[in-house]
Formats: structure tokens, sequence, C-alpha cells
């Protein structure tokens, strides 16, 4: 198998932390069987939603950049701005880490 993707191997690394990875395809609606080819292809095991309509009109749409990250906390509230492009493994663990 490739290497994993870096979000799901600091998933797996931080996973005992009641730290959770949670992905969206935002183009699910149109290619929900590319993502599913990626998501079996690279073992990605987090959760992963495709969103309805509903979701797409109220947060995809507004997503000015792919990908975007959002770090949210144990009571669903969203910490800090969102976070606009690719961010490597180390920069995630820092993030996570800075918000335990």
């Amino acid at each position: 198998m490739e290497e994993l993707p870096e979000l799901q191997a600091l998933y797996q690394e931080i996973g005992d932390r009641k730290v959770n990875v949670v992905g969206i395809v935002a183009d699910g609606m149109h290619y929900e069987a590319d993502a599913r080819y990626f998501i079996q292809k690279y073992g990605v095991n987090y959760p992963n939603i495709v969103p309805n309509q509903k979701f797409m009109d109220d947060f995809v749409r507004l997503t000015v950049a792919v990908p975007t990250s959002i770090l949210v906390n144990d009571r669903g509230e969203i910490i800090g701005q969102p976070l606009m492009g690719y961010k490597s493994k180390a920069e995630f663990r820092q993030l996570i880490e800075g918000n335990l």
C-alpha cells in the first residue's frame, strides 16, 4: 500500500487522545464514487461525510479554498479561524496540541 495520507497517519497516532478527524467530501454529491475509491485506496478510516444540498448551501459554498480545515472543541465550538490550504501532519499536530 502507498504511504498513508497525512491526516490518516495523524489520526492513527493521536486517536487515543480524544481527538477525532472528520472529512467532508465537498464534491461528493457529484463524485461520490471517486471519493469512495480514494478512501479505500489509502485506507482512510476516519469518518467522511458526503453532504446533502442543505449542508452544501449552508457551509461548503462559503468555503473559499480547498482543503479548508477547522478545529472544533468537545462542545462543538469552532476554535480559531478556518485553516485554508494544505497543512502538513506536523502543522496539524502543533495546532491540535496547542488547543488540547
